[in-house]
């Protein structure tokens, strides 16, 4: 165990020393240079020229490909070193202490998860065996995109750019897939808290003129060790608090059925004591807000924060992403250090078209052909008349807003159109700002607007019309450019998104919303009401209570008129909503609706307030009434914009949310609370080091009250460490490979599988699989090997490309393939899919029977068998 270990913290470090000329250049106005972010720089600059090289094949992946990767990034670095090296030494001489806490915190938190993972290791449940699947695919590729391991002939259909990271370090340090998936949680685990830690460094130093050690260490607090609040009512509830015991011996309680959560809202069973004894108690940390229909049956919505996804393991996009989250963070951070901004051009062209007539006739003409092509494929596939034109408008508008977004961008980039962001910054934007759309894309939108709104506070001088103008130049060519720099991802992927629906009937109840996010918002809102006290006026209140209303209010009116647009737009949708809802007529819901919005808007008026006095506070500083206190550069505006963006993000899913293949709001909540967590943690890091008293006084004690809830927050992730590691002394002993519970549960398909990791080329394999075999131990030789499956997880593959076509009749064939005696009609079904291998264990006798092999036996090779497995192939896919 000690020796991967060794590995991936030698191999991180390599390539966080060979990215530090480059975080150097790049993040000049950081106090501490981007010394926390050097390890994720690195990752991601080799790991791109890995997945680029392969996709246009210059390079196989696997170690070649790696190889090439760390190659291209030392030549970059030592390109960015240049002439510095002596100037880089002596910084690093001089901050030898800010170097060694960094570096310290990285390798005690990488350390210490890896003893997290290695007292829970198992790759079961949830969606783990989705991701070692991916990430085993990844590392059998040696080409992109890798295929889907769960869908034979058909490549990865995702944002998959987290598991080309992890393969990469797995090949550099010879890591297999089922070690490698528990070690990338633990380092990337180490890597956000060094970033968020560098993140309060930089605030904090910036703001006080002098490094701050010490306040940087509230980052990693906040953000990622600190748990919302159900931890701590676990305790209560299981200590029986706030419950009476009735005449008949039942327990009843006010408290607990007001605060609604679930499982929480039960009379507690078991033993009294501190530590929860439920069965998976410290799940509900991950579903404290829930929705309920009118007739109160519950509709489960998704809350995670970041411990809680570290603890579950998942190696899901919203945690992979979340190194290089912070670093897009950190370049918002940078631009805004850099101080005032005038538009400039990046470059001095000749050419004298002007870039509005040009942009709208290229969109003219691409419109046109767009809107031909649109409506010829639809001839062709003998289409109805109405989505004839259907397919013809959307080419037209898809083939049109491009054309005029790329003359934008060709505008922006040779200098016709002045851009906020000098040459160097563009690119560095363009590229890690589309590396989030490829790890994680729900996280694009909601950084760039960061990116966006630091732009538009450092050029609020100049005219509204003006600065709008510039400011959509600028986010026009870097979205085009972020798209460009990764444009081989964007044709394999496809996305279950159906667009925008309304929010009706389900408003967040503000206990649950508390109990989610009170670690943070304590201490924000009071932060934020001593800031617009100071230099409050009479105009303020018309401004808090315009806004405050207004935006609930006009996101109120949106969703109904929305409402209103889809019904005749698309009737069908009425009766889902209903169904939603829980009734059978709009005269049923309206009533219902009206007395939740009139009772339970408590939340939106809350966050609405909130963005007004963040607006208020913003004003206050621009006109100079909120001096700032600090002998460096005034931070506050960009804390304002952190709290903004995520009281807007937590907002807009009381009206709204993002149509997809759940039919409700849960992942809408899930990524837009996730990047609200992040947003408002490291704002409120700061916020404390203000709120802390500087001389004792009454007012500043009762200021240091708003930390209370984070300190209640850690009682969830000592309580549920101490759960999930079972103490650490797992009855097993510690490992880090995720695949060892199969050598207990089902030790024949273990050994299967260590021989075909250890002697099968790639190749496509049958194994059982049925409908709705989600979170089953269904596509478990595909998962844990790397070869590809007729077919996996059906519910999975069609969540990812929005379809069920592309699965066709995989399972009656598989069901045939297993049973029939007919050869023939066997070797159709193999051929049908290029099948390489049959496999046949345990799970295949338990599914077809009868379980018919002598065809195989006749007709295939018999390259392994042990008690319960045989595996077949055909003779010319294996050659011993």
């Amino acid at each position: 165990m000690i020796g991967p270990i060794l590995a991936w913290w030698l191999w991180s470090t390599a390539l966080g020393a060979l990215a530090l000329p480059l975080a150097w250049r790049v993040f000049t106005r950081l106090p501490d240079r981007g010394l926390g972010f050097v390890r994720p720089l690195g990752i991601l600059v080799s790991g791109y020229l890995l997945w680029i090289g392969g996709s246009i094949g210059l390079w196989p992946g696997g170690l070649a490909g790696s190889l090439a990767g760390v190659l291209l990034l030392t030549a970059a670095s030592l390109w960015a070193a240049r002439g510095r090296w002596r100037e880089i030494g002596a910084w690093l001489r001089e901050r030898w202490g800010l170097v060694a806490v960094t570096e310290g915190l990285f390798l005690a938190a990488f350390l210490g998860w890896a003893l997290v993972r290695a007292c829970n290791p198992d790759i079961v449940a949830t969606e783990k065996p989705m991701e070692l699947a991916f990430l085993n695919s990844v590392l059998r590729s040696t080409t992109f995109p890798p295929a889907d391991g769960w869908l034979s002939g058909y490549a990865i259909s995702y944002y998959y750019f987290g598991y080309i990271l992890l393969g990469h370090l797995a090949t550099l340090t010879a890591t297999p897939g089922a070690v490698a998936f528990n070690l990338g949680i633990a380092l990337w685990f180490g890597l956000v808290v060094a970033a968020t830690f560098s993140l309060l460094v930089n605030l904090l130093s910036a703001r006080d003129g002098r490094l701050r050690l010490a306040g940087g260490l509230l980052g990693p607090l906040f953000v990622v060790l600190t748990g919302n609040l159900q931890g701590f009512l676990e305790m209560l509830h299981s200590l029986r608090l706030f419950w009476r015991t009735l005449p008949d011996g039942a327990l009843a309680s006010r408290f607990w059925p007001w605060l609604d959560i679930v499982d929480l809202s039960d009379p507690p069973g078991g033993a009294i004591g501190f530590i929860p004894t439920r069965y998976l108690w410290w799940w509900r940390a991950s579903r404290v807000v829930h929705d309920a229909t009118l007739t109160g049956a519950k509709i489960e919505v998704i809350d995670e924060f970041p411990f809680f996804s570290f603890l579950l393991a998942d190696n899901h996009p919203h945690l992979l992403a979340l190194p290089f989250v912070l670093l897009a963070v950190a370049f918002a951070l940078q631009v805004y250090l850099s101080g005032r901004r005038m538009p400039a051009p990046m470059m001095r062209a000749r050419l004298t078209a002007p870039p509005l007539t040009t942009a709208l006739w290229g969109a003219l003409v691409l419109g046109v052909g767009g809107a031909a092509a649109g409506a010829a494929l639809r001839i062709a596939a003998l289409a109805p008349a109405g989505e004839v034109i259907a397919g013809a408008l959307r080419w037209a508008l898809l083939l049109g807003l491009g054309g005029a977004l790329l003359v934008v961008f060709s505008y922006v980039v040779l200098g016709l159109i002045p851009s906020l962001l000098t040459a160097s910054e563009f690119c560095v934007a363009a590229f890690a700002f589309g590396a989030l759309a490829f790890l994680n894309t729900w996280d694009l939108p909601i950084y760039l607007v960061l990116l966006l709104a630091t732009l538009w506070w450092q050029t609020r001088a100049r005219t509204t019309g003006e600065g709008a103008r510039v400011l959509f130049g600028t986010a026009a060519a870097l979205g085009v450019a972020a798209v460009l720099l990764f444009l081989p991802w964007y044709p394999s992927f496809r996305s279950q998104l159906g667009g925008i629906l309304p929010n009706l009937a389900f408003p967040t109840r503000l206990s649950q919303f508390g109990v989610m996010f009170a670690t943070a918002l304590v201490p924000l809102v009071v932060w934020v009401l001593g800031g617009v006290r100071r230099a409050w006026r009479r105009e303020d209140l018309r401004l808090l209570l315009l806004l405050g209303l207004g935006i609930p209010l006009g996101l109120l009116v949106i969703s109904w008129a929305l409402a209103g647009f889809l019904a005749v737009a698309d009737p069908s949708l009425i009766d889902q909503a209903l169904t939603k809802i829980g009734v059978e007529s709009w005269r049923q819901a309206l009533g219902g609706i009206a007395e939740r919005r009139l009772t339970r808007s408590w939340t939106a008026l809350g966050l609405g307030g909130m963005v007004a006095l963040v607006a208020i506070l913003l004003g206050q500083i621009r006109r100079g009434a909120s001096p700032h206190e600090g002998s460096g550069t005034d931070v506050r505006p960009f804390i304002g914009l952190l709290v903004g963006i995520a009281g807007l993000l937590t907002l807009a899913p009381e009206f709204v949310y993002l149509r997809d293949g759940f039919g409700d709001r849960m992942n809408t909540i899930f990524k837009f609370y996730f990047a609200a967590w992040i947003l408002w943690g490291l704002a409120a890091a700061y916020a404390v080091t203000e709120l802390w008293p500087r001389r004792p006084s009454l007012g500043g004690a009762l200021r240091t009250l708003a930390l209370v809830p984070v300190l209640l927050g850690l009682a969830y992730p000592i309580l549920v460490t101490s759960t999930i590691t079972s103490g650490f002394t797992p009855e097993q002993g510690p490992t880090l490979d995720g695949a060892s519970h199969l050598a207990r549960e089902a030790p024949d398909d273990y050994a299967a599988i260590e021989w075909i990791h250890a002697t099968l080329p790639r190749g496509i394999v049958a194994e059982a699989a049925r409908s709705g075999s989600s979170y089953s131990g269904y596509g478990r030789i595909a998962t844990h090997t790397g070869l590809v499956a007729v077919l996996g997880w059906d519910f999975h593959e069609w969540q990812w490309r929005g379809s069920w076509a592309e699965q066709g009749t995989r399972v009656q064939d598989l069901i045939t393939l297993y049973t029939t005696r007919d050869w023939l009609e066997a070797k159709a079904i193999m051929d049908r899919y290029a099948i390489d291998y049959v496999y046949a264990g345990s799970l295949e006798a338990a599914t077809y029977k009868p379980l018919s092999l002598t065809k195989f036996a006749i007709f295939l090779q018999e390259i392994y068998r042990n008690d319960t497995v045989v595996i077949y192939a055909r003779p010319e896919a294996y050659v011993p």
